[in-house]
């Protein structure tokens, strides 16, 4: 049997903008129908999509902080998790990290050779170690020029001697649609948690 007590789930929203509605129309609904624990906490604007999503990691620590015998799942506020997600409550203690690597060449088919990290689910150990690596992310990522997740995967290059990081399979962090609205390259029929992107269009209208 699952124990639900183990996983808690962080998210946060900008007030007073759209996601406030996407939020409790998508990811809430999907969180209480699985019997999932959340906490959700709302920022003032910050005048810039950038500087809003900067504070990403300070909500997550905050769920750390509050929920101290809680793993954390942080998740974006424009996604769905459709099943519970069984494979957090069972991370092997050695792991610090849970996130999933977008590969480029397959996702995009461009032959690009990157490989993204993805910041829209990423599972945490709660413990010291991880709540300093999150006071670290955000500290960097509220004076940086590019967004939390570029800062994040910069942090874990870094740290890659100290932080280890397991690899969250793509159904886990599965992207609705490519950036043109075309349907993905790679199906998968039953994904866990599904990201919907509403930042491609909204991050425009943030000021």
């Amino acid at each position: 049997m699952v124990k639900l007590d183990l996983l808690i789930v962080s998210a946060f929203i900008t007030a007073n903008t759209p996601y406030e509605l996407l939020i409790a129309n998508q990811l809430i609904p999907s969180l209480d129908k699985i019997g999932l624990k959340y906490r959700v906490e709302a920022i003032e604007n910050q005048g810039s999509w950038l500087k809003n999503v900067a504070n990403k990691p300070l909500t997550i620590l905050h769920t750390m902080e509050e929920y101290q015998s809680y793993n954390i799942l942080s998740l974006d506020a424009d996604c769905e998790v459709l099943q519970f997600p069984k494979l957090l409550t069972e991370i092997p203690e050695e792991y610090d990290i849970a996130l999933h690597t977008l590969d480029w060449d397959t996702w995009y088919q461009n032959n690009s050779h990157v490989k993204e990290v993805l910041s829209g689910t990423v599972w945490f150990r709660n413990n010291d170690k991880m709540r300093e690596f999150v006071r670290e992310w955000y500290r960097r990522a509220k004076s940086a020029e590019v967004w939390e997740q570029k800062v994040l995967a910069k942090l874990l290059e870094e740290r890659k001697d100290t932080i280890k990081i397991y690899p969250l399979p793509l159904d886990y962090c599965y992207i609705s649609t490519l950036p043109d609205g075309k349907a993905p390259h790679i199906k998968i029929d039953n994904p866990i948690v599904v990201h919907h992107q509403a930042s491609r269009t909204l991050k425009k209208q943030i000021r």
